[in-house]
């Protein structure tokens, strides 16, 4: 610790002194930036997260393709692929709703 002692002690003295220069440089925080990083945060995850589910869609009907007469196999696989298809409206829906708000947020007469 002793030795990590004087580069944390640096570091903590540039920040301090670049700390004026980004404040001044950073452009002021508005509504529409705000929605737009929660699109873009947004869009990214919603991407993410339909790519899993289609891997459990996928994992569930071959779990139900490969029970052959094992009906426990077969109620586990239609169970993932219920539980999928639930998670895929879930994030459409999110969706839906994270769309609404931003065309109201951006202009509030208009949303239609």
């Amino acid at each position: 610790m002793k030795r990590l002692y004087p580069y944390i002690v640096a570091l903590s003295i540039f920040s301090i002194m670049c700390a004026p220069a980004i404040a001044l440089a950073a452009e002021p925080i508005t509504l529409g930036k705000i929605l737009t990083l929660a699109e873009d945060v947004f869009t990214i995850l919603g991407e993410i997260a339909i790519l899993i589910a289609i891997g459990f869609l996928v994992y569930g009907g071959f779990v139900m393709a490969t029970a052959g007469s094992d009906s426990g196999r077969f109620t586990e696989g239609k169970n993932v692929l219920t539980n999928a298809m639930i998670g895929l409206a879930i994030i459409l829906g999110a969706g839906i709703i994270i769309a609404t708000i931003s065309a109201f947020a951006d202009n509030p007469f208009n949303v239609l």
